[in-house]
């Protein structure tokens, strides 16, 4: 995938949240105060939150960035080449299990996916990639912020 994400002007290291999927599917959606929390640690680590999404994520991205006002909202301006450019350059990617997961992952940026097993099987539904670390739960909103932390700044050791 090629395409320009220099208008972007994002400052490096950069980390993409994406917390929307599909409207339809609320089951599949980790809570948006818990996205703004990891965007705050993140800006904390001085790590750049951008937050990507489709038109119908505007409402949950505006109010990340309400929480976050570090964060980068890119809703509704990315086209799925450009994501996977982001995805490329970014430090990390937290994530809903959702179709820009799968493009972010085949970058080899180290994504962190929140799975609900009312939503969808992991086994069969994650995205690839040795740098895909998997939180599953039968209810998304019993995955805390803390825990996905942990995870991420033990990993940013190391990427």
């Amino acid at each position: 995938m090629q395409d320009d994400v220099s208008a972007f002007d994002l400052r490096a290291p950069y980390a993409l949240i994406v917390a929307g999927c599909a409207p339809t599917r609320p089951e599949k959606r980790w809570p948006t105060q818990n996205f703004a929390a990891i965007a705050n640690k993140l800006a904390e680590k001085d790590i750049q939150p951008v937050l990507i999404g489709t038109q119908s994520e505007a409402a949950i991205n505006a109010e990340i960035k309400a929480a976050c006002p570090a964060a980068v909202d890119l809703t509704n301006k990315t086209t799925i080449n450009q994501i996977g450019m982001l995805g490329k350059a970014a430090k990390l990617c937290i994530t809903n299990d959702t179709g820009p997961a799968h493009i972010i992952s085949v970058t080899g940026c180290p994504c962190y996916v929140l799975f609900s097993t009312q939503g969808s099987d992991p086994n069969k539904h994650a995205p690839l990639g040795h740098n895909v670390e998997k939180f599953v739960t039968d209810d998304i909103h019993s995955i805390t912020p803390d825990a996905v932390w942990k995870n991420i700044e033990k990993d940013l050791k190391h990427i």
